[in-house]
C-alpha cells in the first residue's frame, strides 16, 4: 500500500466519528433503508470508518465535513469545494463534489454502488482506515468509475453482487 497523505485523527474526531457513524446506521435502520453493503464487515463500524475518512479528507482539503444524520436522504457526495469567481463575478472554477470511500483493507478497492448516478459527484476518493489514522491514497473521476468494464463482482462467489470497483493501480495518487 502506498502512502499518499496520512491523517491521524484526534480523540475528539474519533468520538465524533463514532457518534455520527452510529447515528447514521441507526437512522438508516429505523427508516427501513436497504443495506447497500457489499462486504461482510460490521455495518456500524463501516459507518464509523466512513465518517473517519470524511473527517480526514475534509481536513486535508480544508473543507467543512457534512455531519448530517439521515437515512440516505442527504446529498450524494460527502464534500464540496467552493466555486470561485473573478472580480466581475464570472465563474472560473465550479464547485467540485467528492464522495469519500473508506476501507480497512490495505489493498482495498474503490467501491461505488450501482445505485449511484454518474452525475452525483465529480470525484471518488479512496481512504484506508487503520486504527485512528486515515491514509488518503487514491482518487478517480466519476467518468472513470462508471465505465462498463468497472462493473464487476468483487469476489468469485456465485452470489456476489456486482458493483463499480477500481483497483488501486487503476486510480490516480491523491495529492491535495
Amino acid at each position: 500500500m502506498e502512502e499518499a497523505m496520512i491523517i491521524e485523527l484526534s480523540e475528539s474526531e474519533i468520538a465524533v466519528a463514532e457518534l455520527i457513524g452510529t447515528m447514521r446506521y441507526e437512522a438508516s435502520k429505523k427508516n427501513g433503508a436497504k443495506d447497500q453493503q457489499v462486504g461482510g464487515q460490521d455495518p456500524v463500524q463501516i459507518n464509523i470508518d466512513g465518517v473517519m475518512a470524511e473527517l480526514a479528507a475534509a481536513r486535508a482539503l480544508n473543507l467543512c465535513p457534512d455531519l448530517i444524520v439521515n437515512a440516505r436522504g442527504g446529498a450524494p457526495y460527502d464534500l464540496i469545494t467552493h466555486e470561485k469567481r473573478d472580480a466581475d463575478g464570472r465563474l472560473y472554477q465550479r464547485a467540485v463534489k467528492i464522495d469519500v470511500k473508506a476501507t480497512r483493507w490495505p489493498n482495498g478497492q474503490l467501491v461505488v454502488h450501482p445505485h449511484k448516478n454518474p452525475g452525483d459527484c465529480d470525484y471518488y476518493l479512496l481512504a484506508i482506515v487503520t486504527g485512528d489514522t486515515v491514509n488518503l491514497i487514491k482518487f478517480a473521476s466519476a467518468e472513470t468509475v462508471f465505465q462498463p468494464e468497472n462493473f464487476r463482482a468483487l469476489t468469485h462467489h456465485p452470489d456476489s453482487k456486482k458493483t463499480y470497483a477500481l483497483y488501486q493501480h487503476e486510480m490516480k495518487d491523491f495529492r491535495p
